[in-house]
């Protein structure tokens, strides 16, 4: 079985291809390329002795700490896949590369199978979660916040990542509780700021929270391909925690997206943090899939 990086002839074989996840991958890459949310650099295709596409890879062009695979896809055809996953991810990382992570929805026949073949090629599951979707476009409920927003033009990159740090302790967001235990809790946040920041980043779209004068939380939203954004973070510090603030940080996080002209936002909420499910849903959020969070850990 050969690797090789995807090609612009492949997507019209993609298109072509009996197998509907295998059109689906192609439609993807493709979208994502011409829209510019990847480069391509990244992405493979597995294929046989024949020159046959049975499967492919395609990872984000982010190169800090943090590595993102966006889709995976094998036919049954192939055996051994766990080692063309091996094979990519030893491609693409590089010496500062400390994980790769990988969201798997359960919204697919193919979910168990391809589950496995990360398990076999050495990931574990590192969180359990819900996947939430907002498509009422302008239509939010109309909050009386308390609380004033600043974004991250207005603050220094140390006040940022303290936050971060500090809406970590004690979190039920079980994937960064995980990281904060293994590397330290500040490096963690560091490292995860650097991530998310080397993505489609817009200050505009990170904001502080302020009740009065003093800081209790934030959230770090972004925009995905055309129309579409999430929420990628979100926490409020530990002394701020059920007085009801979770709500107004989440419809701010909302509007902000709005605003940019989203008309589709994604959050993803660990299964233990039903504070935040419970408020997505008063925002009018629906709930779409379950999902895990595969990762493998480099150092």
């Amino acid at each position: 079985m050969n690797i090789r990086l995807i090609e612009q002839k492949d997507f019209n074989i993609l298109k072509d291809a009996k197998e509907e996840t295998l059109c689906r991958f192609g439609e993807k890459v493709h979208k994502w390329q011409l829209q510019g949310f990847i480069s391509g650099d990244n992405c493979y295709v597995f294929e046989d002795g024949d020159s046959i596409i049975l499967g492919g890879i395609c990872f984000d062009d982010n190169a800090s700490s943090y590595r993102t695979i966006l889709d995976f896809v094998v036919t049954d055809s192939i055996e051994n896949p766990e080692e063309l996953l091996i094979g990519t991810v030893n491609q693409t990382v590089n010496p500062l590369t400390i994980k790769i992570s990988y969201s798997l929805y359960n919204n697919t026949e193919q979910f168990l199978r391809i589950k496995n073949i990360f398990l076999q090629a050495g990931f574990t599951v590192e969180q359990e979660s819900r996947s939430y979707s907002y498509t009422n476009k302008t239509t939010l409920p109309d909050f009386d916040s308390p609380l004033n927003f600043k974004n991250f033009k207005e603050m220094k990159r140390s006040l940022f990542v303290q936050m971060v740090e500090g809406v970590t302790i004690d979190t039920l967001e079980s994937l960064m509780a995980a990281d904060a235990a293994r590397m330290g809790s500040y490096r963690a946040a560091e490292a995860y700021v650097n991530a998310l920041a080397e993505r489609d980043y817009d200050p505009a779209l990170w904001k502080i929270g302020y009740l009065e004068d003093e800081p209790i939380g934030l959230f770090i939203t972004r925009r995905l391909e055309v129309g579409k954004g999430s929420i990628d973070y979100f926490g409020v510090l530990p002394d701020y925690r059920g007085k009801g603030y979770c709500v107004h940080f989440l419809a701010e996080a909302t509007k902000t997206l709005l605003e940019k002209g989203i008309t589709e936002i994604f959050g993803d909420v660990d299964i233990a943090n039903k504070p935040v499910a419970n408020a997505l849903e008063e925002l009018g959020y629906v709930f779409k899939y379950e999902k895990i969070i595969l990762v493998l850990k480099m150092k």
